[in-house]
């Protein structure tokens, strides 16, 4: 490969996640998102048209050989299926979110290419990126946001109902109670908190000062920084917890009491404890951690909060984010607004008399 053809997509990818400052999740995503595009360019026709040398792997195609199509052929591969190395049910539609984020990682790193003059002079991303907007495949939009379970409550009353074993010296026993009372921290801290479950499972005990605090800073999606609120019955919920485990030198605040005595629990321990709950409630089998934050912003938007103040609490970097997904529920609040807001005829003439009277005071 020669300068004058620039980068192979191979070298360009890498040096996009080194260069590109990215959280460390989002940097994860990415390297997903175009793992999969060249899997795309591996198993689709697309190189076949581009007029190009077929290269020995995808790796290998020049960024340069790119044109304005890239995007909707990938976004249309996406939704027709992958491939049988992908998934053992074999071809099957990626979901529409999945869509999107595969499509994001790819527009991030062509806008990188466009600025690292990689590209051909021909190539307009504004252009690629209305050819994949006009022909508006279901995978490409966004997808609605259903109103989450109105029972994810029970799911935090579920293990607060939980009978906690008398102490009886047996480790077993210990292990049970710290059991209980951890997945009962968790919960409430997810229903309170309405954070990503990233952000809940990487919580130290340090930070919540062992529910002695009920204000949290961290460090959230894209390195911005916010506040998670603790409830008094919250913080209630991690006193016990981490008075039972006492000082074990283990930081984090959610750790594992089975065979991986104090390690940190990841996303998915979190997301066992929620589906455990949510079986023995009778309740949806998909329901997730992320839906007490789906849940938590609808129920504040429908209480009547503001949607900035949503926007700040659920750590949002615009608020356009908020809106498109979340303003939708507060169907119930505007029907409020509404009705308080809309005098009758009489009442309107009433208030104007009102006024008048008191500027001529």
């Amino acid at each position: 490969m020669t300068t004058t053809e620039g980068p192979t997509l191979g070298a360009a990818i890498d040096q996009f996640l080194r260069a590109v400052p990215l959280a460390a999740r989002t940097r994860e995503t990415y390297a997903l998102g175009l793992r999969t595009f060249l899997q795309f360019l591996a198993d689709s026709d697309y190189v076949k048209t581009l007029g190009v040398p077929p290269p020995p792997a995808p790796e290998d195609l020049p960024v340069r050989a790119l044109d304005q199509r890239v995007l909707l052929a990938f976004a249309e591969w996406l939704q027709e299926g992958v491939s049988q190395c992908d998934t053992p049910r074999g071809r099957t539609g990626y979901q529409p979110s999945t869509v999107n984020v595969r499509l994001s990682a790819l527009k991030r790193f062509l806008r990188y290419a466009v600025a690292m003059e990689w590209t051909s002079p021909q190539f307009d991303l504004t252009v690629a990126l209305e050819k994949a907007r006009a022909a508006a495949p279901t995978g490409y939009r966004q997808r609605p946001v259903l109103m989450p379970d109105q029972r994810i409550p029970e799911i935090v009353l579920y293990y607060d109902r939980q009978p906690l074993p008398e102490p009886d010296g047996k480790p077993a026993t210990r292990r049970r109670r710290l059991q209980i009372l951890r997945n009962r921290a968790i919960v409430h801290c997810l229903y309170d908190t309405a954070g990503r479950v990233s952000e809940i499972a990487s919580l130290t005990r340090e930070q919540v000062q062992d529910g002695g605090v009920g204000e949290v800073v961290i460090v959230g999606k894209g390195g911005r920084e916010r506040v998670l609120f603790l409830t008094p019955r919250t913080r209630r919920a991690i006193q016990a917890y981490c008075r039972e485990r006492g000082q074990d030198g283990h930081p984090a605040l959610f750790i594992s009491h089975a065979r991986k005595e104090g390690h940190p629990l990841g996303r998915e321990s979190l997301w066992r404890v929620v589906k455990q709950a949510a079986r023995a409630c009778g309740l949806s089998p998909d329901i997730s951690p992320h839906d007490f934050r789906h849940y938590r912003a609808t129920q504040l938007l429908n209480r009547g909060a503001r949607l900035e103040d949503v926007q700040a609490i659920l750590g949002h970097a615009s608020i356009t984010t908020t809106r498109q997904v979340y303003a939708r529920s507060s169907r119930r609040t505007l029907r409020d607004v509404f009705h308080d807001f809309t005098p009758s005829p009489e009442e309107a003439l009433q208030d104007w008399e009102e006024e008048m009277r008191q500027d001529q005071v």
